[in-house]
């Protein structure tokens, strides 16, 4: 046994050492860490435990309550949605407000500190206490760098960063709620909008995570259109509020199946918003309505000739009067063909590309049942696209009319026609010789 007994011994001391390390140094010093950020704190409060807040200036007063989580309600001088995210702000910097240095009763001087008619009195109730506390700020020491303050009715002063300042002076535009349109874009299913100038209404609804235009017609629509229209609106602050407006001229009702009713008014060049659950007129930015409220064609999907380029491995071609009989390209292991004849493939992707970049410039829904109105009775061009194992992913027929543009339809499709720039065709040669990859 003595024979191990200096090994014991080692061991027992090298535990001992680790366990002081870890249980006084390591865990210890975050203990202590601790302590003292506290003892350098103004308040040692939970900002989440502060249910009440009022900001007191020399000739004003807001009082914000607390509701729900982490939400605010502003109801002094007026009864009104509070900007949360803000009052957050400024209660968190209230709990972090740490003292630079401490003036006792021997070098306190209220009236040199002007803490007896201080600039800003924050006066906030913690949950669970009876009386209320309250931070008083002065004026800013002749550096500048530090502002005098003084909690409560204490005989001493704190000297605290005077940066902090701006986390408590603040106006009632600063405290009011600003959002618009209250809502979560991936709960919204459901869309009406109400055109009062031309006494007209769209209606959208998703299913599916996919959204359709149901009314005034029923149509495919752009997602990106819908989601753009969405996350504009989300974003929409007022700029400033008014209690009492004559009503202006009424332009746009908006419902959503989240949120409030959202009504958009005019008065000369000035925009205003209003939401059914709430008083105060906001006052947004100007040309709003060009901004977000479109009528229906905006919502509608306009890529009609949209593919993937790699997916398309054949495209026959027939146009009247230069290839009536037709031609066929198709692609081989990476390389367009023309017959036996190999193609420069940038031509070919170029082609595709110009055509699914072509967007719809007007659509036809109820097309005359003669075609010739539209020279589809006797088209100048077909074009068909096919993908793997020759299925047929686009097919149109394509008139031009008496502009730039062209009327074309979709095979065996008798409605909506499309009015489309015909751009996308000036890419094509008069002869596929003219693609033909020369050595």
């Amino acid at each position: 046994m003595r024979k191990y007994f200096g090994t014991i011994l080692l061991v027992v001391l090298f535990l001992a050492l680790g366990s002081y390390v870890y249980f006084y140094e390591i865990k210890g010093q975050k203990k202590r860490d601790e302590i003292t950020a506290a003892g350098k704190k103004v308040f040692n409060i939970n900002a989440d435990n502060i249910d009440v807040l009022e900001l007191i200036y020399p000739d004003q007063k807001f009082k914000l309550t607390r509701y729900g989580h982490n939400k605010w309600k502003l109801t002094q001088p007026i009864e009104d949605e509070a900007d949360s995210d803000e009052i957050n702000k400024i209660i968190k910097s209230l709990s972090e407000l740490e003292k630079q240095r401490e003036l006792n009763a021997d070098t306190f001087k209220l009236t040199v500190f002007e803490l007896n008619k201080p600039k800003i009195i924050i006066q906030f109730q913690v949950a669970g206490e009876k009386i209320p506390k309250s931070l008083a700020l002065g004026r800013d020491t002749p550096a500048g760098d530090n502002m005098y303050v003084q909690v409560g009715q204490e005989p001493k002063a704190f000297l605290v960063a005077s940066y902090q300042r701006h986390s408590f002076d603040k106006n009632i535009q600063d405290l009011r709620n600003k959002i618009v349109a209250p809502f979560e874009k991936e709960k919204v299913d459901e869309l009406s909008l109400l055109d009062f100038r031309n006494k007209s209404e769209i209606k959208l609804n998703k299913k599916d995570e996919k959204w359709k235009i149901i009314h005034p017609i029923v149509a495919e629509t752009s997602q990106g259109a819908v989601l753009d229209f969405l996350g504009t609106l989300e974003g929409l602050r007022a700029q400033s509020f008014l209690e009492k407006q004559k009503t202006p001229l009424k332009l746009y009702e908006l419902s959503l199946s989240e949120g409030p009713k959202i009504s958009f008014f005019r008065d000369g060049k000035k925009f205003y918003a209003r939401r059914s659950d709430r008083k105060a007129w906001m006052v947004v930015e100007d040309g709003i309505d060009k901004k977000i409220f479109k009528d229906v064609f905006a919502f509608r999907e306009k890529d009609v000739l949209e593919l993937n380029v790699l997916d398309v491995k054949k495209i026959v071609i027939n146009r009247k009067n230069i290839d009536p009989s037709g031609s066929t390209l198709r692609v081989t292991e990476g390389q367009w063909m023309w017959g036996d004849k190999k193609l420069k493939n940038d031509r070919v992707r170029n082609f595709l590309n110009s055509m699914t970049d072509t967007e719809v410039e007007d659509f036809i829904d109820n097309p005359s049942n003669n075609l010739s109105t539209y020279g589809l009775d006797k088209p100048t061009s077909s074009i068909s696209i096919y993908g793997e194992n020759n299925k047929e992913i686009l097919s149109i027929l394509a008139a031009k009319s008496n502009s730039p543009y062209l009327y074309i339809k979709r095979k065996n499709q008798k409605k909506p026609l499309y009015k489309v720039s015909g751009a996308f065709l000036n890419n094509l040669p008069k002869s596929f010789e003219n693609w033909v990859d020369k050595p």
